[in-house]
C-alpha cells in the first residue's frame, strides 16, 4: 500500500492543481515513481495507491505508466478515499490504512508493505522484507541516521541496542541518540512492513479485553500526541484515565483557533489605524498559526460550518493585508497565492498577483499567473480582464 494522499502545501504553487506525489521530476517522471520503482524492483507487484487530494493527474499517470502483467496477478491501482467508515477523509497514515482494511481482507496477504509516496530515494525493499521475516517481527520501520542536531525536524525512532523500538517521537525538541552513536538519531522514513495478523489485530481488535485495551491505549497515545506533539508535559497533563473513566482536562487545552482570531483581529485593527509595523508583526504571527480549515474531518457537522467559514474568511483578510502592507513584490505574491488556494476564482486577487509578479520583474511567472487567471474565469463564464499594464 502506497500512501499518496499528501496535499503538499509546502510545495505550492507546484501542488496548486495536483497532489504532492504527482509533482513532476526530471521532465517525464513524478515523485511517486521512486517508491513504485523501489517496490516493483523488489518483486512487490500487487500495489494499491491510496489517493485523496487533487488526484486526477496522479491517477492518470499511474494508469498510463505503471501497467503490470494482470495475467500474473500483478497490478498498480489507484484507490480513492472511500469514506467506508463515515463521511470523513483520511486523518493521517494510520487512518488511511484503517479505512482501507477491505483491501487487505480481499487479498488476504501474509505481509503488508506500507510506504509513503513523496520521497526521493533508492532502496532495496527486499532487504528490509527479508530482515522482517527472518526476525519474526510484527512490524518493521525503516529509519535513516541523521545528525542529532537536525533530528528535531523529523519523526524520530528511539531504538534499543537490538534495534527494537522503545518509543516513537514526533519532532522532539531533544531527540534521543543511538546506542552506538550519541550524536546521531534514527529518523523515520515513513516506510513500514507488517505481518498481516499483527496489523489487523492492532487496527481491528476482537472482543478479547486485552486486545481492546491495547487499542484504547493506542487511541489515548494518539490524543496525547495531538495535544502535546513536543511531549513537553507528562502523559496525564491533558488526558487522564482511570479504570472506568477517560477525560480531557479542558482547562489545560489551548484552542489554536481562538489564538488565531485574537492575533488576526488585533493585526487587522492596527492596519486600519495605520500602525504598519505592529500590524505586520501581529498578522505574520496569525498567518503562521493558521493550520488549515477548521475541523476538515467533520465536514458534515452543521455546527462546525460557521466557525470554519469565519476562520477561513479571517485568514483571507490576513493574507490580503500582508500582501498590501509588504514593500517586496515577491512577498506580496506569496500571500496572494495563499488567498487563491482558498478561492481559486477570486478575480481581483488573480490580477493583484499578476501585477505583483510583474512589479518584481518576474515576467514569465506573471504571464503564467495570467494564463491561470484566464482559465479560472472561463470556468465560471466571466470575461477576463486584459493583462495589467
Amino acid at each position: 500500500m502506497v500512501l499518496a494522499g499528501g496535499e503538499g502545501k509546502r510545495l505550492m504553487p507546484l501542488t496548486m492543481d495536483r497532489a504532492k506525489p504527482a509533482v513532476p521530476f526530471g521532465g517525464t517522471y513524478r515523485l511517486i515513481d521512486f517508491v513504485l520503482s523501489n517496490l516493483v524492483n523488489a518483486e512487490m507487484r500487487q500495489i494499491a495507491v491510496l489517493t485523496q487530494y487533487k488526484s486526477h493527474s496522479l491517477d492518470k499517470h499511474i494508469s498510463l505508466t505503471w501497467r503490470m502483467s494482470t495475467m500474473l496477478g500483478n497490478y498498480v491501482t489507484p484507490v480513492p478515499a472511500q469514506q467506508r467508515l463515515g463521511p470523513r477523509w483520511y486523518q493521517g497514515s494510520a487512518d488511511a490504512i484503517y479505512q482501507s482494511m477491505n483491501l487487505i481482507r480481499d487479498e488476504e496477504p501474509d505481509y503488508v508493505v506500507v510506504f509513503g509516496a513523496d520521497n526521493i530515494y533508492r532502496m532495496d525493499v527486499h532487504q528490509m522484507f527479508d530482515a522482517h521475516v527472518d526476525g519474526g517481527r510484527g512490524c518493521s520501520v525503516a529509519g535513516i541516521r541523521v545528525p542529532r542536531s537536525q533530528a528535531s525536524a523529523f519523526g524520530v525512532i528511539d531504538a534499543a541496542a537490538d534495534n527494537k523500538i522503545k518509543d516513537f517521537l514526533e519532532k522532539p525538541p531533544e531527540p534521543p541518540g543511538l546506542p552506538d552513536d550519541s550524536e546521531s538519531s534514527f529518523a523515520s522514513m515513513g516506510n513500514y512492513i507488517f505481518t498481516s495478523d499483527a496489523l489487523i489485530e492492532a487496527l481491528w481488535p476482537d472482543e478479547d479485553p486485552t486486545k481492546t485495551a491495547n487499542r484504547l491505549s493506542v487511541a489515548l497515545s494518539t490524543v496525547r500526541t495531538a495535544l502535546d506533539p513536543g511531549h513537553a508535559h507528562p502523559p496525564d497533563w491533558y488526558v487522564r484515565a482511570s479504570d472506568d473513566t477517560v477525560a480531557v482536562d479542558l482547562g489545560r487545552v489551548v484552542v489554536d483557533a481562538e489564538g488565531f482570531l485574537a492575533e488576526a483581529d488585533a493585526g487587522l485593527a492596527a492596519a486600519r489605524e495605520g500602525r504598519h509595523e505592529p500590524a505586520i508583526e501581529l498578522l505574520e504571527a496569525a498567518e503562521a498559526s493558521y493550520a488549515g480549515d477548521f475541523l476538515t474531518d467533520d465536514l458534515y457537522e452543521d455546527w462546525a460550518s460557521t466557525p470554519r467559514e469565519e476562520l477561513r474568511s479571517t485568514y483571507v483578510q490576513v493574507a490580503r493585508s500582508l500582501a498590501a502592507l509588504s514593500d517586496e513584490p515577491r512577498t506580496s505574491a506569496r500571500y496572494l497565492r495563499r488567498v487563491l488556494e482558498r478561492d481559486a476564482h477570486d478575480e481581483q486577487t488573480h490580477l493583484d498577483l499578476v501585477a505583483a509578479l510583474a512589479a518584481g520583474r518576474a515576467q514569465g511567472e506573471a504571464r503564467r499567473a495570467y494564463r491561470a487567471y484566464v482559465a479560472r474565469m472561463e470556468e465560471i463564464g466571466i470575461e477576463p480582464a486584459p493583462f495589467p499594464s
